[in-house]
């Protein structure tokens, strides 16, 4: 039209100026939209962000136009990663038993997600924290060396020092020594005595708080 009319470049080009600035701001706007779109969206894989990329290159986007958008898309895919790895450990810490299937489970999504030691590690810590009580409830308890000579099967369970409340008619006398806990019985030790319960004559047990041994 500008050559069919015979308009002059000076007149015509601030007229081509306005049309390129107007289409440059139309493609930004399309660009923004479709950045705002993939950032609603529940999972940013790849593909949202190859789609961005490419959309990019076909409207001609500047480099440090798209930049601060690409920045905010790494950091909404970040977070969206770490929220599904939260999601995911709060459903394991709900379930009944934490097993090691538990927390491998939880493990490979913390590889597939590519969540950071630092973030994952608090979770992991409860995790096992819980797999330690769902082990005690099912009688897996943790196992010490001892001194003791026990039997082949026996396991030792806790080794502690120990005070034996000896009750006489008149007067208690106190027995030092150590108690050692095993998957059958239970042990005392000291120098002067040493006796042995079988678990399944042990009716009761009590805690006591003493305040003198906190004074």
């Amino acid at each position: 039209m500008q050559k069919a009319l015979a308009i002059p470049d000076e007149v015509a080009q601030p007229a081509f100026q306005w049309l390129v600035a107007s289409k440059q701001r139309k493609n930004i706007q399309l660009f923004n939209q479709a950045v705002a779109q993939a950032k609603a969206e529940d999972d940013i894989t790849d593909e949202p962000m190859r789609r961005i990329f490419e959309l990019q290159k076909a409207l001609a986007i500047p480099d440090e136009v798209a930049r601060p958008a690409f920045q905010q898309l790494a950091q909404v895919r970040k977070s969206k990663k770490v929220q599904r790895f939260n999601q995911a450990v709060a459903q394991a810490e709900a379930e009944d038993d934490i097993t090691y299937e538990t927390i491998q489970r939880i493990s490979n999504m913390q590889r597939s997600l590519a969540i950071p030691d630092e973030v994952a590690r608090p979770a992991f810590q409860r995790l096992a924290y819980l797999k330690e009580l769902t082990d005690i409830r099912r009688g897996d308890l943790p196992t010490v060396s001892t001194s003791l000579e026990l039997e082949s099967d026996e396991l030792c369970r806790l080794e502690t020092p120990a005070t034996y409340h000896k009750v006489n008619a008149r007067s208690t006398t106190r027995i030092f020594g150590r108690l050692i806990a095993t998957s059958k019985k239970l042990h005392f030790l000291s120098p002067t005595r040493g006796f042995s319960i079988s678990w399944s004559t042990i009716m009761l047990v009590e805690i006591r708080s003493h305040p003198e041994l906190h004074a």
